[in-house]
């Protein structure tokens, strides 16, 4: 039997647990080009973080489209930020999509010019806010 997967829509609750399996990893690596990793509920005990980047980014090698829910977690700010920057050697993204909270007014009025000032990012990508859905949206 063939396994085709290459989306992988995920709770970072059972998402965690995987991450730390090497044969799991390696099949999540070869495949997986969309990662959507699902909001955690309050009572959640596991809530990504800023530290679990470099391990979604070591795993998951073919990523192309990443959506994060941090809802219940860190701020949008902190978590797009820290994966620019991890990613930034080897940024195959098309899409980044983070919602969750933010204290940025410069964030929500422009997203663009607040990613110009934090990041590498030069001028071919395009973001944006949706304040209606606590979305922030990076096109590259």
């Amino acid at each position: 039997m063939s396994v085709n997967l290459n989306q992988l829509f995920i709770g970072f609750e059972n998402l965690q647990p995987a991450l730390n399996d090497a044969e799991t990893c390696q099949l999540l690596g070869q495949r997986i080009i969309h990662l959507l990793i699902l909001r955690s509920t309050p009572a959640t005990p596991t809530v990504l973080t800023e530290d679990y980047i470099p391990q979604i980014h070591r795993t998951f090698i073919r990523l192309r489209h990443l959506q994060i829910d941090v809802t219940h977690g860190p701020l949008i700010e902190s978590i797009a930020l820290s994966i620019l920057k991890t990613f930034e050697k080897k940024m195959d993204f098309i899409s980044l999509v983070v919602e969750g909270e933010t204290q940025s007014d410069e964030l929500k009025s422009n997203a663009r010019e607040w990613l110009l000032k934090h990041t590498h990012l030069n001028h071919k990508f395009d973001a944006e806010f949706v304040e209606k859905t606590n979305r922030f949206l990076l096109w590259l």
